[in-house]
């Protein structure tokens, strides 16, 4: 079974402008992230290490696409990984 595309929200796009990450590492992160956490509303965080800390790119899954929600860039993973 052929991988769904990619979609990019609108929001998802502006936070990626804003800053300063490039679709390439996007989807680089959603192809091989270095961990996967539950969101809300059954979406999932994926999360990779980037030069200022992690990035968390956030997923939801439809019939006809893997939609990015929102792209983030943390300093730390969260608490109930690191415990």
């Amino acid at each position: 079974m052929p991988e769904k595309p990619l979609r990019f929200t609108r929001h998802a796009r502006n936070r990626m402008r804003k800053q300063e990450v490039r679709r390439q590492l996007v989807e680089e992160c959603v192809s091989s992230p270095e961990l996967v956490t539950d969101s809300i509303l059954g979406r999932k965080n994926h999360w990779r290490r980037h030069d200022e800390g992690y990035l968390r790119v956030t997923m939801a899954e439809e019939d006809e696409a893997l939609v990015v929600v929102t792209v983030t860039i943390r300093r730390t993973l969260p608490e109930e990984v690191l415990r």
